[in-house]
């Protein structure tokens, strides 16, 4: 009995803070804004490419509200695209962003 309690107060927590961290728009945004800096700068050295890194990032992070989020409380996924046919998935748990296409 004592470890049906324990293992349901594992299961609460983790899923509380699971919810806590389900991530959001704004998170999934700066994450593409991130994520195209770094591949700007990593392409074009120098100021330039730092120039570049912050354009790239801005765009990113406009591109970010073309996308759609369904919210599953522990967990989101984002799709670029129609639903049907997307032409990118990422999931996103605890604030971590795995591209699934």
């Amino acid at each position: 009995m004592k470890s049906i309690i324990g293992l349901l107060v594992v299961v609460l927590v983790v899923g509380g803070l699971l919810f806590a961290l389900n991530p959001t728009m704004d998170d999934f945004s700066a994450h593409l804004q991130k994520q195209a800096e770094a591949q700007a700068s990593q392409s074009v050295q120098g100021g330039l490419g730092k120039a570049l890194g912050s354009l790239a990032g801005v765009a990113s992070g406009l591109s970010a509200k073309a996308y759609a989020r369904q919210d599953y409380l522990v967990f989101s996924t984002y799709t670029l695209g129609k639903t049907s046919d997307p032409g990118s998935r990422y999931l996103g748990v605890a604030k971590i962003f795995i591209k699934l296409k």
